[in-house]
């Protein structure tokens, strides 16, 4: 006959609280990445004063990512009027200048959110990231589906610090 021990119940209970604490770090991340990342720092601007915008959107990127912001090199504006309200989108390049003084360039986008009356980032990325070429490499077939795999989850992971670094610096 199975006797229940200290042990099997300390086993049960990690059984029963980890699914939980899975489940809230998924839900907490989620409402990071939807509701409190893409509008943090973009409040008191203007529908028409998108290039400010751009310019704090990639200056919080360019912080996370030590690197120091040189200028917006080119930005478009589209704005169109629906029957709910008016929407507008903003992007542009810019270029970034790391700690040895080599040029990068980044791209940075948003969309005018009528509900939140607000700038919202939609994209803050590094135009042909290191990282990436893994990728694109001749020998792309020799990585196999899981190399290719941990490093797209090594990369959402990035992006996820980078984010969190953005909205709380250390």
């Amino acid at each position: 006959m199975f006797r229940k021990t200290k042990i099997s119940r300390f086993v049960r209970c990690v059984a029963r609280v980890i699914p939980w604490l899975c489940l809230g770090l998924t839900g907490a991340g989620i409402l990071f990445n939807v509701l409190f990342y893409p509008i943090h720092g973009l409040a008191g601007f203007g529908r028409e004063q998108h290039e400010e915008a751009l310019h704090r959107a990639a200056a919080g990127f360019a912080d996370s990512e030590s690197l120091t912001l040189v200028s917006l090199l080119g930005t478009g504006f589209l704005a169109e009027s629906t029957g709910s309200g008016k929407r507008a989108l903003a992007w542009g390049t810019v270029m970034l200048l790391t700690s040895r003084g080599e040029e990068v360039f980044g791209w940075v986008a948003l969309k005018w959110s009528p509900f939140w009356n607000r700038w919202e980032r939609r994209e803050c990325a590094w135009l042909a990231d290191p990282a990436d070429r893994l990728l694109f490499a001749e020998s792309l077939l020799g990585l196999g589906n899981f190399n290719r795999t941990r490093h797209a989850i090594a990369n959402l992971y990035r992006e996820e610090m980078r984010r969190l670094r953005e909205i709380w610096p250390l």
